[in-house]
């Protein structure tokens, strides 16, 4: 038996219990929900994220686009790959009325009050949207590190997964998909990628 580990039958140790305590006072907001001090002045629409998503996005009611978290792939928009810890206002979207968004694995995309989308992130896969696919082995190309236009046009809505992206559309409810079909997610009843495809 080793001091200081857990036994492996799931119960803890007094030092694993000590610990936790210790992380819970110095850090009280790991399990209690709290406000966002940092969005004190901005009056919030809506807020986004996404299931494999280690960034948050959220809109405020002026239309502009704050992002924050994980960016190691230009997924937060701001020209680089550098990591907020705060909601940084997307200043590649100025102008463009914000309505939607959605954060996937290492992208996300928006969509604005007149129908247009916008994507940012890895585009691997196709996931931006864009009707191309740019891929290599991790080269500046396989990222659009500020926000570039989506080939969908009308969009109502926007949901991003891992690494694909699902538009709905126009006033006939129409989904469009577009990135990478591991399990069938494309919803097409094939496994290739597509791009921006109905």
């Amino acid at each position: 038996m080793q001091l200081g580990r857990s036994s492996g039958k799931g119960k803890k140790t007094d030092a694993e219990k000590q610990a936790e305590l210790q992380r819970a006072e110095k850090y009280p907001n790991l399990a209690t929900p709290h406000r966002l001090k940092g969005l004190d002045n901005i009056r919030v629409a809506f807020v986004a994220g996404g299931s494999t998503a280690v960034h948050a996005l959220i809109g405020d009611v002026n239309g502009a686009c704050y992002t924050w978290g994980r960016n190691e792939k230009g997924q937060l928009g701001h020209g680089d790959t550098q990591q907020r810890n705060v909601p940084t206002r997307v200043a590649g979207l100025d102008g463009k009325f914000i309505i939607k968004a959605s954060g996937g694995k290492h992208h996300s995309v928006v969509v604005t009050k007149d129908g247009q989308s916008f994507g940012f992130g890895l585009n691997t896969m196709g996931q931006l949207g864009t009707g191309s696919i740019r891929r290599g082995k991790n080269s500046p190309d396989d990222i659009q590190l500020a926000p570039v236009k989506c080939a969908v046009e009308a969009a109502t809505d926007v949901a991003c997964g891992g690494d694909y992206t699902l538009w709905l559309v126009g006033e006939g409810g129409r989904v469009w998909s577009a990135g990478y079909p591991q399990y069938g997610q494309l919803g097409d009843g094939d496994d290739h990628m597509y791009n921006a495809k109905e």
